[in-house]
């Protein structure tokens, strides 16, 4: 893996697969890491150029010295990337948490962004910071919370015969507790669609895991122009899933991006 000494003052670590001044940028949810994408990154990188990072305080990456771990903290980071590597033309596909980092960071590179995917994720529960507080996985996620207790919580978003069970595990056991705890309460917990969302006009593509909460009228709710599609026979995890569905899915959108 390569790194990179973000503006917060850590180490952000990440892959560069691939040839071209355009690329795939592929971010991870919460308490994963690049690894999300090991199923994405070689099919697309036979044909182009894809990054897939280890966001601040997950994977590989240094928690920055004074933490943050709302979208835009991870947007700051990820604008570093873009700017440090020369990317001219990003398409981010972001997974879960992800989904609402890319947003943000197509807001900050407006001209280096062509397009956001979402993969089953777009925002947080809304919820406001006294109510988070109360959140049942915030409070199991504590300072010191163990990594029985960080593998525990994402399993039960997998299957136990699901693809890719031991990486999303893996990852979340090896977290930083403090990492793990701060980017769910302020990122997945509190974070919610934001106002200037519904300005975009990125070509956006949604793709729902087949038991999905999320319906094309809720996404269209937050960002009316999206193109909405489902798989069939994938969890929350996607990638790992569905990855031929997502990959034509993908191939699609990436044809139809001027």
């Amino acid at each position: 893996m390569e790194a990179l000494t973000t503006r917060a003052g850590s180490q952000l670590r990440y892959r560069d697969e691939g040839a071209g001044d355009d690329a795939l940028l592929l971010v991870h949810g919460w308490c994963s890491s690049g690894r999300a994408w090991e199923r994405t990154a070689p099919a697309f990188a036979r044909r182009g150029r894809v990054v897939r990072v280890d966001l601040r305080g997950h994977g590989a990456s240094e928690a920055p010295p004074r933490g943050g771990y709302l979208w835009g903290d991870f947007a700051d980071d990820l604008e570093d990337l873009v700017v440090a590597l020369g990317l001219a033309r990003i398409v981010a596909v972001g997974h879960s948490m992800g989904s609402p980092v890319s947003l943000e960071l197509a807001g900050r590179l407006p001209r280096a962004v062509a397009g956001v995917v979402a993969v089953d994720g777009l925002s947080g529960l809304g919820l406001a910071s006294g109510r988070a507080a109360t959140h049942p996985w915030v409070a199991a996620l504590t300072p010191t919370s163990t990594a029985a207790t960080r593998r525990r919580l994402v399993e039960t978003f997998l299957p136990a015969a699901a693809r890719g069970r031991r990486i999303v595990a893996g990852d979340a056991a090896r977290a930083d507790p403090g990492a793990a705890l701060a980017a769910y309460r302020d990122a997945v917990v509190t974070g919610s669609p934001r106002a200037a969302w519904r300005e975009r006009d990125h070509p956006f593509l949604y793709v729902a895991a087949s038991r999905s909460r999320r319906s094309a009228a809720d996404v269209r709710a937050v960002i009316p122009r999206a193109e909405f599609g489902q798989v069939v026979n994938s969890g929350h995890y996607v990638q790992f899933d569905a990855a031929a569905q997502l990959h034509a899915m993908l191939d699609r959108f990436l044809a139809g991006i001027p």
